[in-house]
């Protein structure tokens, strides 16, 4: 961005409209988590730093400068590779992709209601935080929130890399020998056995999401075909 004319003032007005000048127009910007609360009365709620380093849980209406960059949620880098080879009436091509120099955000843990009973309960709260058991996960039950914000659903905890390399699609063909069928009346047969979207080769992140959806990769799918041509 190379100007801004209404730069936002709080927080909650920079999450929803990321512009600031001298940061790309799809910049990320984060709460800093900065653990989960043991003292009486929020006891199991998220923290987030605020000014002059102290922690609350009510981040959203402070100033921007809570908030840090988490970097920009378009790719830096993009390239792809289109490969085709042919030998004796077999054909095999390959398309892959490379995207790079981004981040994402992913798997937010978002707190709950004490009376949020009526939906279901994401699996994180597995391992929600408890006096004996202190984790990184929002309380439930006892523990859990009595004042719902947006902080942890845009936390730097849940900022990845978002690079990745993936195979796009694979073909496999085979075209018979026209003398094959000379005098049936068929010009050209062919074979071609075709899978989009195999799964990713390689994702720079460690929680094992895909970047293109930020949760589960599309489903693979297989394509046969024969094509006959007269």
């Amino acid at each position: 961005m190379t100007d801004v004319e209404n730069p936002s003032t709080s927080a909650y007005q920079l999450i929803e409209r990321p512009y600031v000048k001298g940061k790309p127009s799809s910049a990320l910007w984060s709460f800093r988590f900065a653990g989960i609360s043991d003292q009486e009365g929020e006891k199991g709620q998220s923290l987030f730093y605020i000014e002059d380093g102290g922690k609350s849980h009510d981040a959203s209406n402070k100033s921007t400068s809570v908030l840090e960059y988490s970097g920009q949620s378009e790719p830096k880098v993009i390239m792809g590779m289109d490969n085709s080879v042919k030998w004796n009436g077999f054909t095999f091509s390959i398309l892959m992709a490379y995207y790079g120099g981004h981040m994402m955000r992913a798997l937010t843990h978002d707190e709950i209601f004490s009376t949020s009973w009526n939906r279901a309960v994401a699996s994180y709260f597995l391992n929600a935080w408890t006096p004996e058991h202190p984790t990184d996960i929002p309380g439930i039950g006892r523990y859990a929130s009595t004042s719902l914000g947006s902080e942890t659903s845009y936390a730097n905890n849940a900022i990845h890399h978002a690079d990745f390399l993936k195979i796009r699609n694979i073909v496999l063909g085979y075209d018979f020998p026209q003398e094959w069928f000379r005098g049936t009346g068929i010009n050209r047969l062919s074979l071609r056995f075709q899978i989009d979207n195999p799964k990713y080769l390689w994702v720079a992140n460690s929680v094992h999401v895909d970047p293109e959806t930020l949760g589960l990769r599309n489903p693979s799918s297989y394509i046969f075909g024969l094509n006959i041509s007269f």
